[in-house]
């Protein structure tokens, strides 16, 4: 059986938090920064209801930021490491289905053909979500996944599985069991990988 890794989507594979705050820094006149983001509640920091950031973020998804997003700087080459080694890949992101059409336009621009499946579970991030990620690694028997959602980590350790996760500013105090945080050398972001890549050399 061919092992299976997944991936998240924004800020892992293709970035997301610093072209959407230059898109609400241009469209709505505002001035934040990437370090203003300690935490997943951007609404607060942009001082409007999750409703409406919500709705922000569609209208990202329709602007030129978004036409601009390229991978993240050594994406490409993690990719095809894994389809060397016969490793299938699996994107689970928690954006809606309704983003599908312009977050796949990414993958078949420069991803096209190397994941077996993508999936857009809706998260409401209220603990009320039908579906999670850690539902989508038991349904695929995963053995792997990046993420830079600390608590899309929870309960992979009772898979047995490996976590590696892109360390942002709204993750570097968190410290998980099983999950390997990636940080790039300073003036050298495709080293964010190595960690990867030495456990594939290892185990994979």
């Amino acid at each position: 059986m061919r092992k299976v890794v997944l991936f998240d989507n924004d800020d892992t594979l293709f970035p997301f938090g610093v072209p959407f705050i230059n898109f609400h820094n241009d469209k709505y006149g505002t001035s934040a920064h990437i370090s203003d983001f300690i935490h997943y509640r951007w609404h607060e920091v942009f001082g409007c209801s999750f409703k409406e950031l919500y709705h922000r973020v569609h209208v990202f998804t329709q602007s030129k930021h978004q036409q601009r997003i390229k991978p993240l700087p050594g994406v490409a080459r993690l990719i095809d490491h894994f389809l060397e080694r016969e490793w299938q890949l699996v994107m689970v992101t928690s954006r809606p289905e309704s983003h599908q059409s312009y977050v796949s336009m990414l993958y078949e621009k420069y991803l096209a053909d190397k994941f077996v499946a993508h999936h857009y579970l809706g998260h409401r991030h209220d603990g009320t979500d039908e579906v999670t990620k850690l539902d989508i690694a038991k349904h695929y028997d995963a053995t792997l996944m990046f993420d830079d959602a600390p608590g899309h980590f929870e309960g992979i350790a009772q898979l047995g599985m490996q976590g590696f996760m892109p360390q942002i500013r709204w993750n570097e105090d968190v410290n998980i069991d099983c999950v390997t945080p990636l940080i790039p050398e300073e003036g050298n972001e495709e080293s964010m990988w190595d960690p990867a890549y030495n456990w594939l050399h290892k185990n994979g």
